[in-house]
C-alpha cells in the first residue's frame, strides 16, 4: 500500500511539473501591457521555474533552462526593483545609462545566483515600437563559474519599466539564438488602447 502511495505521488509530482511548461505560439504573444511577436515556437517554463519579478513575467526557452532563457518583464512599478528579492529600485526618471546599470546588476537573479558578476558592453540606443530604450550586450564578469552569453533590452512606458532578457550558459548556444532571440526583444511594442468612437 505504501509504494503504491508513493508511485501515485510521484506521477502526480511529474505530471503537474510537465505541464507547467507549454507552448509559445507563433505570432503575437501578450505580457501584461507588452506585446512581444516570435516567429518560431519557443517553450513558456513555469512561474516555479521563473525568477519572481515585480511585474508581470515570462521566462521562454528553446534548449530548456539552464541552457537558455528569454526573460520578458512587463511592468515593473516605478520604487520597485526588478525582482521581488531586492536590489536597486527602478525610477522613472533615470537615464539610458542607468537603466543599462540596474539590469547589469539584476542578471544574476535572473540565473538564480544574484551574487553572480555581469557586465554590460556596447549600450546603444534602440526604439520598441513607439518606446525609446536601450540595448546591449551581457556577459559573465570573469573569475565567474559560469560562461553566461547574451543581450538585453529596456524602455519605460508609462513610468513603468520594461526589461527583455537573452541568455546563453554557453558560446555555441549563444551563437545559434541571438538573432533568433535579439528579433524577439526588438519586436516589444506596447499595446495601445483603442477608443471606439460612434
Amino acid at each position: 500500500m505504501k509504494i503504491r502511495n508513493l508511485i501515485l505521488l510521484l506521477v502526480t509530482v511529474c505530471v503537474t511539473g510537465c505541464a507547467s511548461n507549454t507552448t509559445v505560439r507563433v505570432g503575437v504573444n501578450e505580457i501584461g501591457k507588452m506585446q512581444i511577436s516570435t516567429t518560431s515556437p519557443w517553450t513558456s517554463v513555469g512561474q516555479t521555474d521563473s525568477p519572481a519579478t515585480n511585474g508581470v513575467s515570462r521566462t521562454w526557452t528553446r534548449n530548456g533552462l539552464p541552457q537558455d532563457r528569454l526573460l520578458l518583464i512587463s511592468g515593473v512599478d516605478d520604487g520597485e526593483p526588478i525582482f521581488k528579492s531586492g536590489g536597486t529600485a527602478f525610477r522613472a526618471g533615470m537615464s539610458p545609462a542607468e537603466i543599462t546599470e540596474l539590469v547589469q546588476a539584476s542578471t544574476g537573479t535572473a540565473v538564480g545566483n544574484p551574487a553572480a558578476a555581469f557586465r554590460a558592453a556596447n549600450p546603444r540606443e534602440q526604439n520598441f515600437g513607439q518606446n525609446s530604450g536601450v540595448m546591449f550586450e551581457l556577459s559573465a564578469a570573469a573569475g565567474n563559474d559560469n560562461s553566461y552569453q547574451g543581450a538585453a533590452g529596456a524602455f519605460v512606458y508609462e513610468e513603468r519599466l520594461y526589461v527583455l532578457l537573452f541568455l546563453a550558459a554557453d558560446a555555441q548556444t549563444h551563437a545559434d539564438l541571438r538573432d533568433e532571440a535579439e528579433a524577439v526583444m526588438l519586436s516589444a511594442v506596447t499595446r495601445v488602447k483603442t477608443i471606439r468612437r460612434y
